[in-house]
């Protein structure tokens, strides 16, 4: 349902006469990037997410991992994910192929100062990011 609702309003928005309909780009954070997953999964419109301590896998809550294959179903459209997180909203290190700008173990929470870059990456387009 809330999957839906994402693709309601982005049906919304591209039905706009200000916006342009293929540079649509979205984020979320915590649990709500599952949800923003499956409905880019199903959507080519939304062309670019961040998901931002999001949970890496959905195993746990429904013992199938399905974010691994929602990232494979959007293609070549670019997923930011940093800080991935288990169910109990605990960033998890899964190696070095993922972005963490949270240090476990670290107090100090710089997730509000190194956001500017990822908010610049998300609104970049796709060539851009690759010069």
């Amino acid at each position: 349902m809330r999957a839906h609702d994402i693709l309601c309003g982005v049906d919304l928005l591209t039905a706009r006469p200000d916006v342009d309909a293929h540079s649509i780009r979205a984020f979320a954070r915590g649990v709500k990037g599952v949800w923003l997953l499956l409905a880019a999964a199903s959507c080519r419109k939304i062309g670019k997410v961040w998901l931002d301590r999001s949970p890496y896998s959905l195993r746990v809550a429904l013992q199938n991992s399905m974010a691994a294959d929602l990232v494979k179903a959007m293609g070549s459209r670019p997923v930011v994910w940093t800080d991935r997180t288990n169910w109990m909203r605990r960033v998890v290190a899964l190696g070095p192929g993922f972005r963490y700008r949270y240090v476990l173990g670290d107090a100090t929470d710089l997730a509000d100062a190194q956001d500017d870059a990822y908010i610049r990456e998300l609104l970049s387009s796709t060539e851009e990011a690759l010069l």
